[in-house]
């Protein structure tokens, strides 16, 4: 069925919907609906005017109502066809314009060369397929447009809340910092007299150490002058023994320097596990104060312990050495009555023997020196150990005034900062909340800004599709984007109108 539409003016390729005004929107859609009513209207109007007859399209007499109902009648022979077979008979009345590809097939649209400039010969079917399409896109814009003022709306009040709950947190930090600041300096306080109190037993103890070692030192040299001095009255004894078999004497002498070795070897290993036995002494030490000033004192029962027995052993020393110069008379004049027999033999432990000698005076000299300087020794650790008994009480009252004081600002200091954590917990998780909600209303934001954007992108080419000049004369309803199928130098052109939405 055919119908002379009238064309509306048409608007610009570049006006959009607006964004920000639904009503706008809604009024041109109504607009458009209104227009396509008034043709669906008039292509009525026109199938019911033309009755069974069936005029001549060569008279002369034909006019433009004729030839539609002429035309409406030929398409309604062949359903199959919506193109209007017929209009081919009417060339000098009518010239083909374009063809529109739909879903119920290929519609062909004329215009009428006798009737109004403007004036298009079309189907219904076309007609009514545009007007559901418009309907469509006018309620999914007017959709978009509504969700994306409640986006607006709800973004806005987020806004609000999170400047107020920003101000909060803004108040809540300022509290917070000048708290902290406070607790700082209450912190940094008694940091300085912690630092000052254990600086004073740090030096009172490295003191006591390096007494400690000196005098372990001074105990070791004693202990191998006393070990020397027992080897030369053992290797003086062996060798008179063993004076008439040189050999022997020779093999005797090379297993006392094996066990001298192995000797010095112990001491080494004792003086090895003294060393870690000190070791772990001042490791045990340091972990508190008492401790070391009890250990402390038990190193200086040890080393009187020792001092005495070194005195014991020099006069032990002393009679050995009398009892050694005896025995060397004795042993002397039997060298004397034996000269001719081991005259060789008695030079070379003459020589020997004065060597061993000197090495026990200079020995016994520097363990008289040694005992000097234990007595030396004795009197300074005393002295630093009433010293350091003293500071030790000094230490003691000192921290236990600061933990007195410090102790009710540190327990307040500690339950503030507590509660002002806690407080930054739950703003922090409100504020993650509140990002991830504002998060999703952006989201849905953009999702109903594209849907807007393709509504209007779609309508805006539904207007350009619709826009269509006849014969140069007028403007369509500006539609003009999808042209159909359009001829252009006898060629045709198809644009199928499902690209519409």
């Amino acid at each position: 069925m055919t119908s002379q539409t009238p064309l509306a003016p048409r608007a610009s390729r570049d006006s959009k919907v607006p964004s920000n005004n639904a009503k706008e929107a809604a009024i041109t859609m109504s607009d458009l609906q209104e227009q396509i009513r008034h043709l669906r209207a008039s292509v009525e109007d026109l199938a019911s005017s033309s009755g069974s007859s069936k005029p001549d399209r060569n008279s002369p007499d034909a006019s433009p109502d004729t030839l539609s109902s002429t035309t409406t009648e030929s398409s309604s022979s062949t359903p199959s066809e919506t193109s209007l077979p017929c209009i081919d008979e009417l060339e000098d009345k009518v010239s083909y314009l374009y063809t529109i590809s739909g879903s119920s097939g290929d519609h062909r649209v004329f215009g009428c060369n006798h009737c109004a400039p403007g004036e298009i010969l079309t189907s219904e079917e076309l007609l009514e397929e545009m007007q559901r399409k418009i309907s469509n896109m006018a309620e999914r814009g007017q959709k978009a447009v509504q969700g994306w003022i409640e986006a607006q709306q709800q973004l806005h009040l987020l806004k609000k809340q999170h400047h107020q709950f920003t101000q909060t947190i803004s108040s809540k930090a300022q509290k917070y910092r000048v708290a902290e600041a406070n607790s700082r300096q209450l912190i940094v306080k008694a940091e300085k007299e912690k630092t000052l109190a254990e600086q004073t037993m740090s030096s009172n103890y490295q003191r006591s150490k390096a007494i400690e070692t000196d005098l372990r030192q001074q105990a070791l040299k004693a202990e191998k002058a006393k070990n020397l001095a027992e080897q030369v009255n053992a290797d003086m004894l062996a060798h008179w023994n063993t004076s008439l078999w040189e050999v022997a004497t020779l093999k005797a002498r090379v297993q006392h320097l094996e066990s001298q070795m192995e000797l010095e070897k112990n001491v080494r290993r004792t003086v090895e596990e003294d060393a870690t036995a000190l070791r772990n002494q001042a490791e045990a030490a340091e972990q508190s104060a008492t401790c070391r000033i009890a250990s402390i004192e038990q190193q200086d029962s040890v080393l009187l312990a020792a001092r005495n027995e070194l005195q014991g052993q020099v006069e032990r020393d002393n009679v050995a050495g009398m009892a050694a110069e005896d025995t060397t008379n004795t042993l002397t004049q039997e060298l004397s009555d034996q000269q001719d027999i081991l005259y060789a033999t008695r030079k070379h432990l003459e020589a020997q023997i004065k060597r061993e000698i000197n090495a026990r005076i200079t020995a016994e000299r520097e363990s008289e020196t040694l005992l000097a300087r234990v007595r030396e020794a004795t009197a300074q650790s005393r002295n630093y150990l009433d010293s350091n008994h003293r500071l030790s009480a000094e230490i003691l009252e000192l921290t236990h005034e600061k933990e007195q004081l410090v102790a009710v600002d540190l327990a307040g200091v500690q339950r503030h900062c507590d509660a002002l954590q806690a407080a930054r917990n739950d703003d922090a998780m409100r504020m993650d909340a509140l990002e991830g909600r504002n998060a999703y209303l952006e989201e849905r934001l953009s999702v109903y800004e594209e849907t807007r954007w393709t509504v209007s992108a779609d309508t805006e080419a539904l207007s350009d599709t619709m826009s269509i000049p006849s014969r140069g004369q007028g403007q369509g309803w500006g539609f003009g984007s999808l042209r159909g199928l359009r001829r252009r130098g006898g060629d045709e052109e198809r644009v199928s109108l499902e690209d519409l939405v």
